[in-house]
């Protein structure tokens, strides 16, 4: 026993130095070692606690820590993946700034680590949220087969529902469901059109941050055949007023129009044709005008959307013009009767005066080898005998062949013989 109790101060002086020999050893084997992780995910928890009414939007930058130091033993460290770091962000501590701290850990060992992150609170953007409807307009892109043409357009469904920040939704006046009809020859029934949004200005909306209740919309487009057809005046009736004449002259702007339908029904519609124009008493030129859609028969439209949509006439009066010509009296032929020789008479003149009346683009075109005259011998005088011409010599009026727009001022008579046959 004295044995053992003998030099206690020396060998509790080793004990001492025995332990702080064992705590460096460990020390040097285990030292203590800093990490580095990149890009650690953050979760969010405790979502329910947010007002229902409002919109909590982090950046996509935000949502991953970028860097975490992680400073422990080197044989715990050595241990971690990144998969064992956890970042959290609890929604119970959103401050009325909009912060919220990050908070990190990790599934091993988790009292053995001291943290030192890049970032410690994310920035949460806090917004009113709202809903509203906006219409949905088909808009049609692209062309069709050749010789076809698209018509109406519509949409299944035409109203979208759509939620999110109140910044946002504001922006969106409009919703368009796009279909392309490049080569289509044939109606689209029934097509999927994904749906765009678009602001006031036509400029599209982003729709990441907008909860739309649908994407897409079944969309039809009616494909229609088209041709061109003329248009032609109607007729102008009535007399101008004393001293005028209508020219026979009309002026139709546009002339030709290209129209659409479907194909069994504009294949037999090659022309259309104005309503009638009535000139009676005028002195000046007749101006009307239609609509073309009032002119087309059921079925059919006018086939350019963007050309004009009224049709024009102008019926040409001008005043009369006098032009005098000698016609040959060789031009003057005579209806032959049974039984009688009728012929002019010797004592007329070579030829006889005609005095013209009409529009000026008519009488300029006229020369007298062009006129030619009729005597019908059945209007002769029958003298007292029925059935019977009267012989001898009998004047009678010609009655003159001539164009539109132009008229015998005062009528000629010539003197015809009429001697029966032997």
């Amino acid at each position: 026993m004295k044995k053992i109790m003998a030099d206690w101060g020396l060998k509790i002086i080793s004990l001492f130095f025995a332990f702080i020999i064992w705590v460096l050893v460990t020390d040097i084997d285990d030292p203590q070692r800093e990490r580095k992780f990149d890009d650690i995910p953050i979760t969010f928890k405790n979502m329910n606690v947010l007002d229902k009414d409002k919109v909590y939007e982090v950046d996509e930058t935000s949502k991953t820590l970028k860097t975490v130091y992680i400073t422990g033993k080197k044989s715990k460290l050595d241990q971690l993946s990144k998969g064992d770091i956890i970042a959290t962000v609890d929604w119970n501590y959103l401050t009325t700034k909009g912060t919220v701290s990050i908070e990190v850990s990790t599934s091993k060992f988790r009292d053995d680590f001291t943290f030192k992150q890049s970032e410690d609170q994310i920035q949460v953007n806090v917004e009113a949220k709202r809903k509203k409807s906006v219409t949905i307009v088909p808009e049609v892109v692209g062309q069709p087969a050749e010789g076809y043409v698209y018509g109406d357009a519509v949409v299944e469904q035409n109203n979208l529902a759509i939620e999110g920040p109140k910044s946002v939704i504001d922006k969106v006046i409009t919703a368009k469901a796009q279909v392309d009809v490049t080569g289509f020859s044939e109606t689209i029934k029934g097509n999927d059109a994904d749906i765009t949004l678009y602001d006031k200005n036509g400029e599209v909306v982003d729709p990441s941050r907008i909860d739309m209740k649908i994407s897409s919309v079944r969309t039809s487009v009616e494909i229609l055949k088209t041709k061109y057809v003329t248009i032609k005046p109607g007729k102008v009736t009535g007399v101008p007023a004393p001293g005028y004449v209508y020219t026979g002259k009309v002026d139709i702007n546009p002339d030709k129009i290209q129209i659409m339908g479907k194909a069994n029904v504009i294949a037999s519609l090659n022309e259309i044709t104005l309503p009638d124009i009535d000139v009676s008493g005028m002195a000046r030129n007749v101006n009307q005008s239609w609509g073309i859609d009032t002119l087309l028969p059921e079925g059919v439209e006018l086939g350019d959307k963007d050309s004009v949509r009224t049709v024009a006439i102008v019926a040409h009066i001008e005043e009369e013009t006098e032009k005098v010509l000698d016609v040959d009296i060789k031009n003057i032929s005579v209806t032959s009767v049974q039984g009688y020789d009728i012929k002019i008479a010797d004592r007329e003149k070579d030829t006889v005066s005609l005095t013209l009346v009409g529009n000026t683009e008519e009488l300029d075109k006229l020369d007298s080898s062009s006129i030619k005259g009729t005597i019908d011998a059945s209007q002769l005088d029958q003298g007292d005998t029925e059935g019977q011409l009267k012989e001898g010599m009998q004047s009678t009026e010609v009655k003159w062949t001539l164009p539109s727009g132009v008229k015998l001022k005062t009528p000629v008579e010539v003197y015809v013989d009429i001697q029966k046959n032997n």
